[in-house]
């Protein structure tokens, strides 16, 4: 039940740093190119 939880929780950690990933990935590539 343990290993089930954790690989629940590291499956929802993975999904949640790929969705914000490319968007912060973005966010600051926007605020560089900010003069």
């Amino acid at each position: 039940m343990e290993g089930f939880l954790f690989a629940y929780w590291f499956v929802l950690f993975t999904l949640i740093a790929t969705a914000y990933f490319p968007l912060s990935l973005s966010q600051t590539r926007f605020f560089c190119y900010q003069p």
